[in-house]
């Protein structure tokens, strides 16, 4: 089993300028998965929505639990497809397994957060188009942040759309 998974994250894996060691490293378990039954469907889906295989072991050793969390329900592939980030881009990767990964119950508590606020839904898109991680942020430092900025800083909310690093200060 270890050989046939270090032989398949080398050959169906490979990526330039990322060694198939350095996954192993940071994802022992890797070395645990079932191919077939694991690693293999989940490589799949992500082609299959359009990332890329040479993209794919920098995602996973940016997210290592992508291969055992990912569930791209039709109802995820349909928020992907609204939030309007092309596939070409270099933030599409980011964006499909931040939302893969993620309850969608989560990712939209998150989205109503920053409605509070009064950006609008067509807003928050475009925030998740130029700042995918912003899905990563917890509400509590979302909320924290855009209070800071909106009621002590007495600027608009539409400040972080222009300067979406504003909410991952730690202000």
């Amino acid at each position: 089993m270890v050989s046939m998974n270090g032989w398949i994250i080398s050959s169906c894996f490979s990526a330039k300028g990322v060694s198939s060691q350095s996954y192993i490293t940071r994802n022992p378990s890797f070395l645990l998965y079932d191919y077939e039954k694991v690693v293999k469907p989940v490589i799949s889906l992500y082609e299959q929505i359009g990332v890329d295989r040479k993209d794919l072991i920098p995602l996973f050793i940016s997210r290592p639990t992508i291969l055992t969390r990912t569930n791209l329900t039709e109802e995820k592939i349909q928020y992907i497809n609204r939030i309007g980030l092309s596939a070409e881009s270099k933030l599409y990767k980011y964006l499909v397994a931040i939302v893969g990964i993620s309850r969608m119950e989560t990712i939209l508590e998150k989205v109503a957060n920053l409605e509070k606020f009064g950006v609008s839904k067509h807003d928050v898109m475009r925030l998740i188009r130029r700042s995918p991680m912003v899905l990563t942020l917890s509400t509590d430092k979302v909320q924290r942040n855009m209070t800071f900025m909106v009621g002590t800083m007495k600027l608009p909310a539409e400040v972080t759309l222009e300067h979406p690093y504003l909410l991952y200060c730690n202000c």
